[in-house]
This record gives C-alpha cells, sequence and structure tokens, in this order.
C-alpha cells in the first residue's frame, strides 16, 4: 500500500521556506512528500523578476520583511499568516507528462476542496483559482518546477485579508516602480479570502487540502513526519538565490493582481488611470 510523506513546518522565515522545496527537489532518495509552510511576512519575488522595479525596499525594512528569490518564475507576493501555502514534490512518474494538464489537475483539486466548503471557486487557467463575486477576485494560484527526474508543484490559497497585512502589502509591493498605495480600495476588491464565505478554521481547510492531494496523487495512506536532524541541517545549508537584480531581470508585476497577463487594477504601468478591471 502506498504511503506518502507529510511534513507540516511551524512558522518559519522566508528563505528556509523558499530552499525546502528545492532541497526535497534535488533529493537522491525522493519518493513523494506533501509539505505545508508557515511564513513569517516574506516577500518572494520571481526567478527573474526586477526588484528595483517591483519591490519598495524602504517598506521590507520598515516592516522587518523578509525578501526572497524562488527558482519558479512569475510575479511577487507577500506571504504571511493569512495564506495557506503547501507543496507536493515527487518523482516525474507521479505527475502527468503534459504540463497543461500538470497544472490543471493540481488546481481543479484545490478548487473541489473548496466548493465543498461552499467557497465559489472556479478554475482558470492556466493555473489559478478565482471566486466571481460578482467581478472577479483571485484566490489563489500555483508555481510549478518540472525536471527530468523529479517535480514540485508549490500552491497558495488566501484564507483571510486583515486591514493591516492589506497596508502591508500596497505599501511593500509596486509595478514597476507605481506605487500600490492610491489603488489600495482597487486592491482589496480583487483578492478573493476563503474566510469571506466560510467559518471553517484555517487549520481544517489544511487538512481538508491535505486529504484531497493524498487521493489525487494515488496514495491510500499518509505518514506525518518532521525534518531530521540531518535534514534540517542540509537545509540550512542551502545558498538562496541571489537577491540582488541581473541585467534583464524585468518588472513582472504582482501576484494575485494579474490575470491572463492583464492587471486587474484599474492603473497600467506609468501609474494613469485606465478603464475599469475585468469583470
Amino acid at each position: 500500500m502506498k504511503t506518502c510523506r507529510v511534513i507540516n513546518l511551524p512558522t518559519r522565515d522566508g528563505t528556509l521556506n523558499t530552499v525546502v522545496d528545492d532541497y526535497f527537489l534535488n533529493k537522491r532518495d525522493l519518493d513523494f512528500v506533501i509539505l505545508f509552510t508557515h511564513w513569517r511576512p516574506t516577500v518572494s519575488v520571481g526567478n527573474s523578476q526586477s526588484v528595483a522595479a517591483d519591490i519598495n525596499q524602504n517598506a521590507v525594512k520598515r516592516y522587518s520583511l523578509d525578501l526572497v528569490r524562488r527558482k519558479s518564475g512569475g510575479e511577487s507576493v507577500l506571504l504571511d499568516e493569512n495564506y495557506i501555502v503547501f507543496s507536493v514534490i515527487g518523482r516525474r512518474e507521479y505527475f502527468p507528462q503534459d504540463l497543461t494538464l500538470l497544472r490543471k489537475k493540481f488546481s481543479e483539486a484545490i478548487v473541489s476542496v473548496l466548493r465543498e466548503m461552499e467557497v465559489p471557486a472556479e478554475y482558470h487557467v492556466p493555473d489559478y483559482v478565482i471566486i466571481r463575486n460578482p467581478a472577479v477576485q483571485t484566490l489563489g494560484n500555483a508555481a510549478q518546477i518540472v525536471k527530468q527526474h523529479a517535480v514540485a508543484i508549490h500552491g497558495s490559497v488566501r484564507y483571510s485579508l486583515s486591514e493591516e497585512n492589506l497596508v502591508r502589502m500596497v505599501e511593500t509591493l509596486m509595478i514597476n516602480g507605481v506605487s500600490l498605495e492610491p489603488y489600495r480600495e482597487d486592491v482589496k476588491k480583487v483578492l478573493g479570502c476563503v474566510s469571506a464565505f466560510t467559518d471553517i478554521s484555517k487549520e481544517e481547510v489544511e487538512a481538508a487540502i491535505l486529504q484531497k492531494l493524498i487521493e489525487l496523487y494515488g496514495f491510500r495512506r499518509s505518514r506525518p513526519d518532521c525534518l531530521s536532524e540531518l535534514e534540517e541541517k542540509e537545509i540550512r545549508d542551502l545558498k538562496p538565490n541571489p537577491i540582488e537584480d541581473k541585467p534583464g531581470y524585468q518588472s513582472r508585476g504582482v501576484c494575485h493582481l494579474n490575470l491572463d497577463g492583464e492587471c486587474l487594477l484599474p492603473v497600467n504601468t506609468y501609474g494613469s488611470r485606465v478603464k475599469g478591471r475585468r469583470g
């Protein structure tokens, strides 16, 4: 009977949470692991994203945020206690060969969990979870690293959004040098939350996501575990991606504020008002 390893980490700094996926992805004896991470407030930027263009580093210092550059691409995100963050990492044979199907199956599994809780979630290509309330709100998304021998899929779902954390987000994240502070109410309208539709606790949502992922990848049982002392040491010894921008790094915008390559806010990259967002 196939059993998958499940690791639920306590709240840690962003650097350790970022490299732990890479650690398991490159582990020689990797089989399959489901990993839940809990984040100290952390700004995570994409692999080739310009920090200078998209992050207010004065706000990073003011709020004592961690700043990390992940291996996957995409836009910046401010991860904190508002988010449920999880990864599945396993040998290549556990996952569809087709990248589109790989993304779809993972995202639809999360949608299924939320709909069972009466959250009106929908799958949106390629790997978004959205709500129409009635305009589009983003609720979660996924990112993938696909190697010849192994795959890591990293997912996040916004459980709640406090006013304090909304302010911290709009003061810290930018779009090509444009501050989000004047668009605070617009940002609030775009960001959907699980807790707006249900009083089910964050821990219960995590447990339901775990069970769905166990079923999705064909396991009958799970084995709750923690990192061994050797794994902890090897993870802490890993060098994170350098934060410094390199030539060619560009503005990528803000995760959860973009859909289909378009910004959901009434602002373009030059800061002028534009027509209303997607309905």
